[in-house]
């Protein structure tokens, strides 16, 4: 299992550098302290930018995806 990337390496890249550009300016909001107010907030918002960017990702409206799931 751990070396399955070799058998897909299109599919299953080697590093998550990509993951991690993709949150890196919601990273910026999170360090802001005055961004939110509590830590319920915080997390909300952690929830939202994950399924916003997942769905972004899965190439599917994400404001559907979002309007689907609180609906």
């Amino acid at each position: 299992m751990l070396w399955r990337f070799e058998q897909d390496p299109v599919n299953i890249p080697l590093t998550n550098n990509l993951a991690e550009r993709q949150i890196s300016h919601y990273v910026v909001y999170r360090k802001n302290p005055y961004f939110t107010q509590s830590q319920r907030g915080d997390r909300f918002l952690e929830r939202v930018i994950s399924i916003y960017l997942t769905a972004k990702q899965q190439k599917i409206n994400p404001f559907i995806q979002l309007q689907s799931l609180i609906a």
